[in-house]
C-alpha cells in the first residue's frame, strides 16, 4: 500500500515467464514425442498377436482366491484382473455401477433393490441374477 492507502500495482511484463511458457512448452514437447514415436507405435498395434498368456509379475501372492475373505492390497489388483464387480468408485470416489445397471434405495435405508444388465453371466453360461449376488 502506498503511503495515502492506494494500493500500488506493477506495470504490465513484456516478457514472458516460466510459467506462461510451461503449458504451450509441454504440450509441444508432448506433440513431438508422439509424433516421433507414431510409425512404432503403429507397427506394434500391426502386430499384436490374438490369443496366448498374459503373464503378470506382483510383488506377493494374493492371500486367498476368494475375494471375501482377502484383505490385501495385491489380492485386490489380482481380482479386479478376474472379477467384474456390482458396483465401483470412480475418479472422484462417487460410487457408480458396473454389473448393475442401476439401484434405489428404499426411504428407510434398509431395501436395496439392484437392476443389472441383462447380459451379465459367467464365462461357463451361469446367469448372473439375484440369488447369485445375494
Amino acid at each position: 500500500m502506498t503511503p495515502g492507502g492506494a494500493t500500488a500495482t506493477r506495470p504490465p511484463r513484456a516478457c514472458v515467464t516460466r510459467r506462461d511458457a510451461l503449458p504451450s512448452g509441454t504440450a509441444a514437447a508432448a506433440a513431438g514425442l508422439f509424433g516421433a514415436l507414431r510409425p512404432a507405435l503403429e507397427a506394434a498395434a500391426e502386430s499384436i498377436r490374438r490369443g496366448g498368456a498374459l503373464r503378470a509379475a506382483l510383488e506377493a501372492d494374493a492371500p486367498s482366491p476368494d475375494p471375501d475373505l482377502s484383505s490385501a492390497a495385491v489380492g485386490r489388483r489380482v481380482f479386479q484382473s478376474l472379477f467384474d464387480k456390482v458396483s465401483d468408485t470412480d475418479a472422484d470416489l462417487r460410487i457408480v455401477p458396473m454389473l448393475a445397471a442401476s439401484w434405489s434405495i428404499s426411504s428407510d435405508a434398509t431395501v436395496y433393490t439392484l437392476r443389472h444388465y441383462s447380459s451379465a453371466g459367467f464365462q461357463d453360461g451361469t446367469p448372473f441374477d439375484a440369488q447369485v449376488v445375494v
